[in-house]
């Protein structure tokens, strides 16, 4: 899984985007910290990893490594989990 280039860019160029599509009262919250730790470690958890091997979504060691990029890369700043909110004008 790879985002292109293109597509990345800060929260400020984001909210420009939005309000160059017709967007008004941009509203961007980073939410990373409240939501990708906790989750991070809740599925680090053993008694879970017997599910993960029983899952169709994401079977196995598949999981558990993304579950390791997701965390990895926002502790290294890299990525963030965002909630956009606008009002079309």
């Amino acid at each position: 899984m790879q985002v292109p280039r293109a597509n990345v860019y800060s929260a400020e160029v984001y909210r420009g985007k939005m309000q160059d599509a017709g967007f008004d009262d941009v509203e961007i919250q980073e939410i990373g910290a409240s939501v990708i730790p906790g989750y991070y470690f809740e599925q680090m958890r053993p008694e879970l990893f017997e599910h993960k091997q029983d899952s169709r979504f994401c079977p196995g060691q598949t999981g558990l490594l993304l579950d390791i990029a997701v965390y990895r890369g926002f502790t290294m700043g890299l990525l963030e989990y965002v909630l956009v909110r606008g009002v079309r004008s």
